[in-house]
């Protein structure tokens, strides 16, 4: 099984413009078929990117898709050798970016500074 977590707003599940200030993450399970399984809202942990950043290591999250991620963060994942993908620089539907991401048709782009 696979967690994927993307940034969303509270109303329409739109991409979130940075990782450490949404309001919540729609997080997708995902099994060995690329199939989705199951999904639901992880609430944030007080706005602040750390602890959300340990809220996805908790919850066994393995994707991260946010618009903006700060270089703090992506920095943090890579030293503390955290098995997590960063996907930054999306934007639009959540639904639409998971479909992306299965299709592996979703792109990386370089992280986004807010």
């Amino acid at each position: 099984m696979k967690k994927i977590a993307i940034t969303v707003n509270n109303e329409n599940d739109n991409i979130y413009w940075q990782f450490g200030q949404c309001p919540r993450f729609k997080v997708f399970e995902v099994n060995d078929e690329n199939h989705i399984v199951s999904y639901g809202y992880l609430p944030v942990m007080g706005q602040k990117a750390d602890k959300d950043l340990e809220a996805m290591v908790q919850n066994d999250v393995n994707v991260i898709i946010s618009e903006g991620m700060s270089p703090g963060v992506v920095n943090k994942i890579e030293e503390e050798g955290l098995s997590i993908e960063v996907y930054a620089g999306v934007k639009g539907k959540a639904d639409d970016a998971i479909i992306k991401y299965l299709a592996g048709m979703l792109e990386q782009e370089s992280v986004t500074v807010h």
